[in-house]
This record gives C-alpha cells, sequence and structure tokens, in this order.
C-alpha cells in the first residue's frame, strides 16, 4: 500500500509518499525559491519523476477553499491527466481536511509512544463553516484519536455570537471540551507580533529570538489584557479577521493589538530601537507559554496520561518546549521536528497508510534527511579534504558549509544541509549573522556529541531534532550563546557531523559546534549542489564541503 498526501492551504505545500516509511517528500519552495510557498508547480513535477504508481491519493486541505491559489484546481487536474499518462490509471482520489488531525497523527505516529497525549497548537486549522480551529488536544491509541480539548477562533465579525454555532460544535466534538471566545489562535499572535517588526507573517521564530532582550518591568498590560481569563488565550479586544499570510493582512490587526499600546510596525529593528519591541516580544512569550502550562497540566490531571506530544507551528517554541520539561518531570515528551504545515502531507500518509493497512507497527522517527533526492556529486570537483581538513579550517574559525545526501524536512538543518562554524570564537554569531544577512539579534544553534551534552548545557533528554534549548553552564561557547543564557541544542550520535564534532575535540578539546541551516536569509534550505555552490559564490562563506565525495571549495 503506497499512500500519497499532497497538503494543500496558504503556506508550505508539500507532497509525501508513504508506505510503511517515507519514500518521498517535496517540499514547493525549496524548488521554486519562494519562502513558503503556496503552489504545487515543483511538486507535481517531482511526482511525474517518481517511478512507482501510488494505491490512494489524499488531498489535504483545511477548508472548502481548497485550493488557494488561481488556477490551483486546474493544475492539480493536469497533473492527474499527466499520472494517468504515465501509470495506466488514476488511483482513488479521496479529501481530508482535518488539519489538526494531520499534525496530531504525524506526531503520535512518529514519536513511537503506545497511547499518548497530543497537543497542536497553531494559527488556525480546519476551517468549518463559522469556525478555525485553534487548540486542539487528543488522546491517541493506535488508530484512535479522541479529541479531549478544541478551541475555536471565531470567523466573521457578524456572526461572532451566534449561540447556534457553539451548539453545532459540540455536536461535532462530543467528547471534547469546547470553547469559542476568540479571534485568534497563539500563533496569530506571534504572527502579529513579527508584523509590527516589519516582518512577514510568518517569521514568528524572530519575535521569540528578541523576547530575550525584554525587561520583564516594561510589559505589564502590554499583552495580558488580551487575555479573558488565566486558562485560554480569548482575544477579546481584537474585532478584525484576517485572511492570508501577507504583511498588508497583518498591518491592520498587528495595529490594533499592540499600536494602541505604543509600539508601531517598524521598517528595521535596530540595537537603538529594539527595547519596547522586545519587551512585548516577551510578553508574547511569557503569556503564551503560561497558556501552554495550565493547558497541559489541566489535560495531564484529567487523563493521567504521562506521554505528550507537541506540534502545530507554535511547537517550533524552544523556550516552551524546555519550560515543559523542566515543569513536568514525570513526563515524556515529543516535540514534532516538522511541527509547522510543512508536516500535515507527512502526518495525512501516515494515518491513511494505518487506516488502510491496520499496520500498528510502532516506526518512531529517526532522521529528517528524506527531503527530494540524492544527486549527483561525481562531477563537482574541487579539493580533496576529509573530516580531518574541514575540523581544521573550523578551529581556525573559518565557516563551513555542508552538503551531503536528502536535505532535511521541516525547519531544522541537522548537517546534511549546515553551516559549520567555531562556538568558541567570541565574535562568531556577529560573523555567522553577517554571512546569512540576519538579524543582529538572531541566536544560533549548537550541534554537539551527545556524550558531551553535559559539560555545557543543564540538559534534561537529548534533543536530536534540536527541537528544544538549554540553560549554557559554561562561557566557553559565546558563539552559540544567546542573551538569556540558553542554548537551542542537537544532540548528535552518529554520521558525517559526529566525525566532524570528535575531530574538532581533538583540535580544541571540545566536540561542539554551531550549526545553521545553510541559506541565505529569506531563501528555502539549499536543495540542489549548484545551489549550494551559487550560495558559496554569492557570499562570504569561506567553504563548502561534499562529505560523500570529500571535495573541499572555496
Amino acid at each position: 500500500m503506497r499512500v500519497l498526501a499532497i497538503q494543500y492551504g496558504n503556506h508550505d505545500c508539500s507532497a509525501c509518499i508513504y508506505d510503511g516509511e517515507i519514500k518521498n517528500y517535496f517540499l514547493e519552495e525549496r524548488y521554486s525559491g519562494k519562502k513558503h510557498d503556496l503552489h504545487h508547480f515543483e511538486i507535481y513535477k517531482n511526482l511525474l519523476r517518481v517511478k512507482d504508481p501510488v494505491d490512494l491519493i489524499v488531498l489535504c486541505y483545511f477548508g472548502d477553499r481548497t485550493f488557494m491559489y488561481d488556477g490551483g484546481l486546474k493544475y492539480l487536474n493536469m497533473f492527474l491527466k499527466a499520472y494517468k499518462k504515465k501509470h495506466g490509471k488514476i488511483p482513488k482520489v479521496i479529501k481530508d481536511k482535518r488539519h489538526h488531525l494531520a499534525h496530531a497523527a504525524g506526531a503520535y505516529y512518529n514519536s513511537g509512544f503506545d497511547k499518548a497525549l497530543v497537543m497542536v497548537v497553531d494559527g488556525s486549522g480546519s476551517l468549518d463553516k463559522l469556525s478555525f480551529e485553534a487548540e486542539s488536544i487528543y488522546v491517541a491509541e493506535g488508530l484512535k484519536f479522541k479529541e479531549i480539548y478544541k478551541n475555536f477562533i471565531k470567523l466573521f465579525p457578524e456572526n461572532m455570537d451566534l449561540p447556534t454555532e457553539l451548539d453545532r460544535l459540540k455536536k461535532l466534538h462530543p467528547d471534547a471540551e469546547i470553547h469559542r471566545e476568540s479571534m485568534m489562535g497563539l500563533g496569530y499572535l506571534y504572527s502579529a507580533g513579527a508584523v509590527m517588526m516589519g516582518e512577514t507573517a510568518l517569521q514568528a521564530g524572530k519575535v521569540m529570538g528578541i523576547s530575550s532582550y525584554g525587561n520583564d518591568s516594561n510589559q505589564t498590560h502590554i499583552v495580558k489584557d488580551l487575555f479573558v481569563d488565566d486558562m485560554m488565550f480569548h482575544c477579546r479586544e481584537v474585532n478584525l479577521f484576517f485572511y492570508g499570510y501577507g504583511p498588508d493582512n497583518f498591518k491592520d490587526i498587528a495595529q490594533e493589538i499592540f499600536g494602541k499600546k505604543g509600539v508601531n510596525v517598524c521598517d528595521e529593528i535596530t540595537k537603538e530601537n529594539y527595547q519596547p519591541y522586545a519587551d512585548y516580544a516577551k510578553a508574547v512569550q511569557k503569556d503564551t507559554q503560561n497558556v501552554i502550562l495550565r493547558l497541559v497540566r489541566k489535560v495531564l490531571s484529567e487523563t493521567g496520561i504521562k506521554k505528550l506530544c507537541f506540534t502545530g507551528g507554535y511547537a517550533m517554541n524552544i523556550i516552551t518546549n524546555n519550560l515543559l520539561v523542566e515543569t513536568f518531570p514525570d513526563v515524556e515528551f515529543y516535540f514534532e521536528p516538522m511541527a509547522t504545515d510543512v508536516g500535515i502531507s507527512v502526518g495525512t500518509a501516515m494515518l491513511h497508510w494505518r487506516l488502510n493497512t491496520k499496520d500498528l507497527k510502532p516506526r518512531p522517527l529517526t532522521t529528517t534527511a528524506f527531503h527530494g533526492y540524492k544527486y549527483d556529486l561525481s562531477k563537482f570537483r574541487g579539493l580533496g579534504a576529509g573530516k580531518e581538513e574541514v575540523a581544521r579550517l573550523l578551529a581556525e574559525s573559518k565557516s563551513v558549509a555542508v552538503y551531503d545526501g536528502y536535505a532535511e524536512a521541516g525547519q531544522r538543518a541537522l548537517g546534511n544541509r549546515s553551516i559549520l562554524f567555531n562556538p568558541l570564537n567570541p565574535q562568531g554569531r556577529d560573523i555567522v549573522n553577517r554571512i546569512k544577512r540576519r538579524e543582529w539579534y538572531r541566536p544560533f544553534a549548537a550541534c554537539v556529541l551527545e556524550e558531551d551534552a553535559h559539560l555545557y548545557f543543564d540538559i534534561k533528554v537529548a534533543s536530536r531534532f534540536m527541537t528544544q534549548c538549554y540553560k549554557v553552564t559554561t562561557d566557553l561557547i559565546p558563539a552559540v550563546t544567546h542573551v538569556d543564557k540558553t542554548c537551542r541544542v542537537q544532540t548528535v550520535v552518529d554520521g558525517h557531523l559526529y566525525d566532524i564534532l570528535q575531530e574538532f575535540k581533538k583540535l580544541t578539546g571540545h566536540g561542539i559546534l554551531l550549526n545553521t541551516s545553510f541559506n541565505l536569509a529569506g531563501d528555502p534550505l539549499v536543495e540542489t549542489p549548484q545551489q549550494a555552490l551559487d550560495t558559496l559564490a554569492n557570499s562570504e562563506l569561506d567553504y563548502l564541503w561534499f562529505p560523500e565525495t570529500l571535495q573541499l571549495f572555496s
């Protein structure tokens, strides 16, 4: 049984083929070069390159507006006709608009847990007439996903208070505690914050990055009055509905939330003007994480289940993730590395494969390196260089980009599409931010030998997918130490990255490196070897290394 799931939405469209393992995965932005691309032109081309046919096609989306861009349905039909010409027939095609369930299925099946709570938190999920999903919690076991909590966003202001709508939702979700008082999901609050900083709404991570520069004493009443109570996020003051993720769509609502509190939309965050933005970012971080903590505490108490999967866009919030681990030490957490909508096609394919095969064998995620193809590198000739030479360059504080095998899916580069640097260099963060053309306040992650992680961090559990941050316990690694003395961590146990870390340790005494994604600001992760070479040529990067062929380029 081979299942093809194609995700449709207004950003981060992807496709996944699954037959008990991920066979193919394609993300539109990696080929188009347009960050968060909502189209499928390159996805369709790549799917037609796949040799073996599939048995089922699932179109996953979040509302009745299935195809968000002009001509979307036309292009799908063109793909299906081309598919029939290649394979002789079109398999069964079904639709599945259960957005939060797709998130939940991906996290649960990737976790390897038997029975677990699954919490989904994002900007919005499935659209159902007058309401969007905002937060959902499930009890997952085998093929069953029992809804126990649902918070919905009110869609249209003129229909916000229809008493029949809440009754309708309760009938549709009889097992769940239902709330419908919000005008925004937690993720949307972060999106509005990003727009205030002159970014697009999908750059919520920048809000988290600058939040560490905020002052607690300055955040009173910046965000708190947006909450109706201490348990759920009910944005009572916002009376605007917005649709889409462009800056123009969000400016009005961003102003509505923050402008009246003395913060205005900014073109650029500088070292001279950052403080009020850092203050409200910290308020966003603290108030939203408190909602998450209270919600987790509530469902743990009600169910007694001690395993919890966290997914949805908000699950990329490493500060909250670490706080969850610290607050609930008796709970086993799994943080999905493909937590944003890039993982919707993966979760959908996994779910429908299991529904059809009834195969419930645990298959915990071991790698995210399955995007695209392994390209032929033999025609690219540089200087011969092994891991020893690469480690020597890194010890000399040269920047080295690594390109190997399949690209990582999701937002975290874990060694196949990474830029590495010496974390011991006090100027390291500024140097790499300049290379990547990123904002001055952006922190960097560290990759570290798993057996040595305790030497640098107050680490509770391994973090092989870079989904958590930890307190830094030494002053030896300034390049990866954020202003709040934390670091996002990848613990490494094998592969070429492990080998480089070992060689670097032989030279410096430290098995740790700065690791950031191989791309420049505003660009998707590098996909092809030619893109890798072009990025090297058009940036201040010092070197590019192909571990597979042991070729070094400068």
